[in-house]
């Protein structure tokens, strides 16, 4: 996997966990699905926040890299009757993430600093959500009415 894939999905993982610590802050609940989305578009376009975001997500991406990960994949090994083992070789038991996968050291300083622009294309595209809401929510009542009259023809 190239790495910006991997930072995608990390910076998305971590994107995710937002109204988690929205939540953290006592933040107000939303009275509908519009303020939910305008409450989170205003959340992930925060500098301050994704500031916050930025650090949490280099430190918890470096501490994964630090997971002895031996163990786990000898009985990965074990189970698959030693199709680890034939590809890459023998396993040390104390064996950490960076020592499997080197070039993943530049990860978590990566995700760091782009995380704040994809936090801002994420708030761009919830915003754009929140103006397609109505028409979806018009949508899916077509769509149950439709559904109840086929039950009904039945």
């Amino acid at each position: 996997m190239r790495a910006f894939p991997k930072l995608a999905v990390c910076a998305a993982l971590i994107a995710l966990a937002a109204p988690t610590a929205l939540s953290a802050q006592d933040a107000a609940v939303p009275d509908s699905s519009e303020e939910a989305i305008t409450q989170l578009s205003d959340t992930l376009s925060d500098p301050e926040f994704q500031a916050q975001m930025s650090a949490v997500a280099e430190v918890l991406l470096s501490s994964m890299l630090d997971l002895e990960v031996g163990s786990m994949m000898a009985a990965v090994d074990e189970a698959s009757g030693g199709a680890v083992s034939e590809k890459g070789g023998d396993i040390d038991p104390d064996a950490r993430l960076r020592d499997i996968a080197p070039e993943a050291e530049e990860i978590p300083e990566q995700v760091s600093e782009k995380l704040p622009q994809m936090m801002t294309s994420m708030a761009i595209m919830s915003d754009g959500m929140a103006e397609m809401l109505p028409a979806l929510k018009a949508m899916a009542q077509r769509m149950r009415g439709a559904l109840e009259e086929a039950q009904t023809a039945q």
